[in-house]
């Protein structure tokens, strides 16, 4: 009875809710600033997921560990620098903010753009749906006799 359960979960789960994309943006710098997703402050800073889903998103947010991690800490944060200073932590390693990294969104956060992104696969149905539609005649119909 548990494994039938556990398989009707797992089909419920199915391809239909899997997104193209994972919860891995890769931070970018645009050559003109807009407003950020979240507070609205222009910025340059651009997260991207594959070609797929991207936002402007203000330099506070991504440093704020409520919205979103670094996925991968630099070599050098692992490692003495060859100078012989400390190696960086990853807390500032992140405040630096350099182009290139890799973030993780928190998971509302990323709720909120998997949210946005089936939104505008269903507002591109719904397009497609609504062309296929007969249009509404051009001439005016013939009187009644």
């Amino acid at each position: 009875m548990a494994s039938q359960s556990q398989g009707a979960l797992a089909s419920k789960g199915g391809s239909a809710n899997k997104l193209p994309f994972l919860n891995a943006y890769k931070h970018h710098v645009a050559t003109s600033d807009r407003a950020c997703w979240m507070c609205g402050k222009l910025t340059t800073n651009v997260l991207t997921c594959q070609d797929i889903d991207f936002f402007y998103i203000c330099a506070n947010h991504i440093k704020d560990a409520g919205f979103c991690r670094p996925l991968a800490v630099p070599a050098a944060t692992a490692v003495a620098t060859t100078d012989g200073t400390a190696p960086k932590t990853p807390a500032a390693a992140s405040a630096e903010l350099k182009p290139g990294g890799t973030y993780e969104l928190h998971s509302r956060v990323f709720g909120m753009r998997e949210q946005k992104y089936r939104d505008k696969q269903r507002e591109a149905t719904k397009a497609k749906v609504v062309a296929s539609l007969p249009s509404v005649p051009a001439k005016a119909l013939p009187p009644k006799r």
